[in-house]
């Protein structure tokens, strides 16, 4: 789960964060960058977000690899 940042919904901001990640052979993420950024304080905690994530790594010829994937989170503010 992502949490949503205090001051984003203050200011009732909302939109799409865009990170690139790699997901190494373990399937743990690695150099997350973001792409695009909404702001206060979105991309970091879609950043920290996806750090807690376990992803099945790639395969190639039967051998695990490093996989680079890009990822649109969506900030929706509910209610």
């Amino acid at each position: 789960n992502i949490e949503y940042p205090k001051l984003a919904l203050q200011n009732n901001i909302q939109g799409r964060v865009f990170l690139r990640f790699i997901v190494d052979e373990n399937g743990q993420v690695k150099n997350p960058q973001i792409l695009k950024d909404i702001g206060a304080g979105c991309g970091q905690a879609a950043i920290e977000g996806i750090r807690k994530v376990k992803f099945k790594p790639g395969e190639q010829g039967g051998k695990k690899v490093s996989v680079y994937y890009s990822l649109p989170i969506n900030f929706q503010i509910k209610g």
